[in-house]
């Protein structure tokens, strides 16, 4: 045994180290798979080629579930659209019918009507004709403008003896008439719970006679911001500044009440020629601590301006109004919105998908600070946003960066 294990030592000894640098030389050549690979084990280069396709099925999962949501969002939204043109078309289709017939010799001869007079005042289906009484209180002296919710009035107060704005919605437009009233009901207990210069003032909530629904608040004569954007896409730097301080403190009002706004978007900002400014239209918002009205998931707001979040039907917080602060500013600052595309699929696509431009590569007169912070408010990530309206006012005016 011992002459055995000698002769293995004295001959073996060589030929195991022979081997052992053939198999090294053919190693290092590449012509041998790794130790690790003869084991079952990847190596360092095959644990990197699967960790990236691993990074890209998530991706492209990530990618599936926006546009299913962003499709499915928006094809309730037509649904709902596509529903109210009928029943207009219906009821214009009954009021036609309800029209006596022509009589007399010439009846025959008789050719549909032209347009009326200069001079008269028509409405349409739903709508409030000027000099007309709501709720046997408020005298209409004419359409302002129509929103999300419904259609929007200048009329007399009688009763305070004031011009208000009137928000009006009559059962024409939804097929859910109670969920509208709470929403609306909604609208009208978030914006009372904000008390601030720059955040639009409620003054009643009521029903008339005919079940039109209404909300009664300040009016303020001005412009929308998205109007005076559309007129001028360059605005001074100076005005920018301004318009956002006073927008980002009265978001900041709305949150410390517990209101998200949820809608924020430079057609929701009322501006005038004396720099003032009011946040508009709550009629998405919700108290912070409560349920959402839909089990549908359904996505509200304005594409252009609406957070990843808002768009995969997520839950939504401060940090939300903080990406379409930014959204917002965007727009304000180089006239164009942060992204854009032929569909509004592509636009919801593009604000949970791609990296925004920077301002300031759009528009290099814009301080580093405003650029910087609009940048940071845009963040897929919510934690990686200003952490609230009032923290975007003070990046904004930082004299970190010129």
């Amino acid at each position: 045994m011992t002459e055995i294990l000698a002769v293995t030592l004295i001959f073996g000894t060589p030929i195991f180290w022979y081997v052992a640098r053939r198999y090294f030389n053919a190693l290092e050549k590449g012509l041998v798979p790794p130790p690790s690979a003869l084991l079952g084990q990847p190596d360092e280069k095959l644990k990197a080629q699967v960790a990236a396709l691993s990074a890209q099925r998530d991706t492209l999962t990530d990618r599936v579930k926006n546009l299913e949501s962003i499709v499915c969002s928006l094809d309730g939204d037509l649904n709902l659209r596509l529903g109210r043109l009928a029943r207009q078309q219906n009821l214009l289709s009954q009021q036609h019918r309800a029209l006596p017939a022509p009589t007399g010799p010439g009846a025959a001869a008789l050719t549909p009507p032209g347009p009326p007079d200069a001079g008269a005042t028509m409405a349409g289906p739903g709508e409030l004709a000027a000099g007309s009484v709501l709720a046997k209180r408020f005298r209409i002296e004419g359409l302002v403008g129509r929103g999300g919710m419904g259609a929007v009035y200048r009329a007399f107060d009688e009763s305070m003896k004031e011009t208000v704005a009137l928000k009006v919605i009559s059962s024409l437009h939804y097929d859910n008439m109670n969920e509208v009233a709470e929403r609306f009901r909604r609208e009208a207990s978030a914006s009372r719970k904000i008390n601030h210069p720059h955040v639009i003032r409620i003054h009643d909530l009521g029903v008339d006679e005919r079940g039109m629904m209404y909300i009664c608040m300040e009016y303020f004569a001005g412009r929308t911001l998205l109007d005076v954007i559309t007129r001028t896409p360059s605005q001074p730097v100076a005005r920018i500044l301004d318009v956002l301080s006073r927008t980002c403190a009265g978001l900041q009002a709305a949150h410390d009440a517990g209101v998200i706004h949820r809608d924020l978007k430079p057609a929701n900002v009322l501006t005038n020629e004396a720099g003032d400014l009011r946040i508009i239209d709550f009629g998405l918002a919700r108290l912070e601590f409560r349920e959402g009205m839909t089990s549908t998931g359904m996505v509200l707001g304005t594409p252009h301006y609406m957070s990843p979040e808002q768009i995969r039907g997520e839950r939504v917080g401060p940090a939300t109004d903080v990406y379409s602060l930014g959204a917002l500013a965007y727009h304000l600052a180089t006239g164009v919105p942060p992204f854009d595309g032929d569909t509004p699929i592509a636009v919801g696509f593009a604000h949970c998908t791609e990296r925004v431009r920077p301002p300031r590569d759009i528009r290099p007169d814009l301080p580093g600070a405003l650029s910087d912070v609009i940048v940071q408010a845009l963040e897929k990530d919510p934690a990686r946003r200003p952490a609230s309206a009032a923290q975007f006012a003070a990046l904004m005016n930082s004299p970190a960066k010129a």
